[in-house]
């Protein structure tokens, strides 16, 4: 039996996908999932237990909405269902170096442990004490698990050279996707326009990238925003004050079938951007972007910058810029890939190829 132990939001992500996984190979789980401080629409903790047949939530905690005290919080409740579970569960897998806590002992009782670092960051805190923290939780994670899974060569080898982690009990697993029936292709339509689906955050750079092109340089192409996150507000009121909404559009949050159903009537040659910026978090260099390869799924190409890793197999389907003023449009509007050949390469990046390890 499993125990995950994980952080979650409003959108989907690696968590979502390794239980969807479970799901469809009848693998019974334990899953405890912590919301983020700033989804402020997720207001408790939820213990889900899968039985082989349905996935239900058998107990909620209450989240202080006060970071640190949630931080704390976590722990002892992540602690709690531990003990609660420890008869019952054979592996631990925990999302995030600061769930290690109440697994620390776990070795002592044979029990399998699998710390799943999707992310890192050597500043994620503005605080210098939790950034520290943080960074002494990943140590002890990759020294004290029997598995580290990264997302990336860049995690990995962030991990060996600043947290003690052994190559031999490192697996890389990329931020892959579900696979999706949409057949719509755009690239035969004449104007160019940029679509959004992720999360609005400073370093996600999709605000700065509406201050730059819709503001100082008046762009006129239309740019769709699909989801959220902690500046969601923020972006609606700067798109009000500067009166672009004829240029910007915001559909909030929206499930996979919504964006199909956006995506068929926009008859325009799209891109999907991924304007990620390092100046805020450098998660993002070190990470595998999920987001890059759902864009393909899609059968659109996508701008993206240069700060992300980029496998070379999936390069020819990218325009890639080291900032803002290199972008061509011309070559946008020109720009085409090989549609049966990106097909083929997918079939590799789907998250039933690659989760075969459980």
């Amino acid at each position: 039996m499993y125990l995950i132990i994980s952080h979650f939001t409003q959108n989907k992500w690696t968590t979502d996908y390794l239980l969807d996984y479970f799901e469809r190979n009848t693998k019974p789980y334990y899953y405890l999932r912590h919301p983020f401080h700033f989804e402020k629409d997720l207001d408790h903790s939820e213990l889900l237990y899968f039985d082989g047949k349905k996935a239900k939530v058998i107990s909620k905690y209450k989240k202080s909405n006060n970071f640190l005290l949630d931080i704390i919080r976590n722990i002892l409740l992540s602690f709690y269902v531990w003990l609660q579970l420890f008869s019952k569960v054979d592996v631990v897998i925990w999302f995030w170096g600061f769930n290690i806590f109440p697994f620390l002992y776990v070795r002592l009782f044979w029990k399998q442990t699998i710390f799943w670092g999707a992310d890192y960051s050597k500043k994620r805190f503005w605080s210098h004490f939790l950034n520290t923290l943080y960074l002494f939780l990943e140590t002890i994670s990759c020294t004290y698990s029997t598995k580290v899974i990264n997302s990336s060569y860049r995690q990995q080898e962030a991990r060996i050279q600043n947290n003690g982690l052994k190559k031999e009990k490192s697996l890389i697993i990329n931020n892959w996707i579900s696979k999706i029936n949409f057949k719509k292709k755009f690239n035969n339509y004449q104007e160019v326009s940029f679509f959004y689906l992720g999360s609005i955050t400073h370093q996600h750079g999709i605000i700065d990238f509406i201050k730059h092109f819709y503001i100082e340089k008046n762009l006129k192409n239309k740019l769709y925003i699909v989801w959220g996150g902690e500046l969601e507000n923020e972006l609606l009121d700067f798109i009000k004050e500067n009166y672009i909404s004829d240029r910007v559009t915001f559909m909030w949050r929206k499930n996979q079938q919504e964006v199909i159903e956006i995506l068929t009537n926009i008859d325009e040659k799209l891109f999907w951007i991924a304007p990620y910026t390092d100046t805020v978090n450098d998660h993002v260099y070190y990470g595998d972007s999920l987001k890059i390869r759902e864009y393909l799924n899609y059968n659109i190409p996508f701008l993206v910058s240069s700060i992300v890793y980029i496998s070379e197999d999936i390069r020819k389907f990218w325009i890639i810029y080291s900032e803002y003023s290199k972008i061509d449009f011309n070559e946008l509007a020109k720009f085409d890939f090989d549609w049966e050949k990106k097909n083929l390469i997918m079939e590799k990046y789907y998250w039933d190829n690659l989760l075969k390890i459980f």
